[in-house]
């Protein structure tokens, strides 16, 4: 028999934070006690705060096609760190109501130098610079037909 270990040490909260019919943004925060970053803080308490924003665009939305482009004009913090297609088709038992879902998960990461992300924690919710990248995010994405058509910064 395999031998195995559940790991309850780590937590995850997620906030979706906008959701409509062709895509979706979340805020994910994280602890993990064995992932260093080195922070004084984070040393002394033995907590280390993560925090991800990550753009869920189906594939009903205009831009879904263009993933480098995606990948390129949103407003991603330190740009995508994160890329993901995502399939989802329903089982060998189908229902007529079910069909195949595509969707593409890009997203970033606060673990930058400078950001000190790692010593924030989720007593008083979400930063507020988290949350404004939040908001530039799904701005960037209602608006999607202004941002592909938009001069190339080359």
């Amino acid at each position: 028999m395999k031998e195995f270990k559940l790991d309850f040490d780590k937590k995850n909260t997620t906030w979706t934070v906008y959701r409509c019919d062709t895509f979706s943004v979340t805020v994910v925060h994280w602890t993990s006690p064995n992932y260093s970053y080195g922070s004084e803080v984070s040393e002394i308490i033995g907590v280390k705060n993560h925090w991800n924003i990550y753009a869920n665009v189906f594939d009903t939305h205009p831009g879904y096609d263009k993933v480098g482009t995606l990948k390129d004009i949103l407003p991603l913090h330190g740009g995508c760190s994160y890329d993901q297609r995502i399939i989802q088709e329903p089982s060998e038992f189908k229902y007529d109501w079910q069909k195949r879902y595509e969707s593409l998960k890009l997203g970033s990461d606060y673990a930058h130098i400078w950001n000190n992300k790692e010593d924030v924690g989720i007593e008083e919710g979400i930063p507020y610079d988290i949350k404004q990248d939040a908001s530039d995010l799904v701005n960037a994405l209602l608006n999607w037909d202004w941002m592909a058509e938009a001069p190339s910064d080359e």
